[in-house]
C-alpha cells in the first residue's frame, strides 16, 4: 500500500502510526487538503476536505475500477471517523463501509 497526502508526503508500505501521523495538522494549512491510502492505482480509499461551511470531509473510495467509485452521501465527516475508515482500510477490514450510505461517483471520461 502506499498512503500519500497533498503536501506530497509518500509512505510506502505504511503501518498504523504512518497513517495517524498523516492525519496531524490535516487542513491546517492548506484548505485542499486530501489523504490517500492505495493498493494500487485502481483501489484506495481518500479523502478531503469537505466544500461549504463545514468543518468535515468527503469521503470516497474506488474498488478496482472507475464504474466502482463511490461517495459517502454524508460530505460532513469528522476527522477522527476517516482515520478509523483509513485504519480499518489498512488492516483489510471492510467493516467501515457500512459506516456511511454510498453513491455512485460521475467518474465519466470529458
Amino acid at each position: 500500500m502506499i498512503f500519500e497526502r497533498s503536501d506530497t508526503k509518500m509512505v510506502v508500505n505504511p503501518n498504523e502510526q504512518d497513517v495517524r501521523e498523516g492525519f496531524e495538522a490535516l487542513g491546517e494549512i492548506d484548505m485542499d487538503d486530501f489523504v490517500i491510502l492505495s493498493k494500487n492505482d485502481m483501489a484506495y480509499i481518500q479523502a478531503a476536505i469537505g466544500e461549504g461551511e463545514e468543518d468535515g470531509f468527503i469521503l470516497e473510495y474506488q474498488d478496482g475500477s472507475l464504474d466502482r467509485h463511490y461517495v459517502a452521501s454524508n460530505r460532513d465527516i469528522p476527522q477522527e471517523e476517516i482515520l478509523k475508515a483509513f485504519l480499518a482500510y489498512l488492516t483489510g477490514d471492510e467493516s467501515w463501509k457500512s459506516n456511511y450510505l454510498w453513491e455512485t461517483a460521475d467518474m465519466g471520461e470529458e
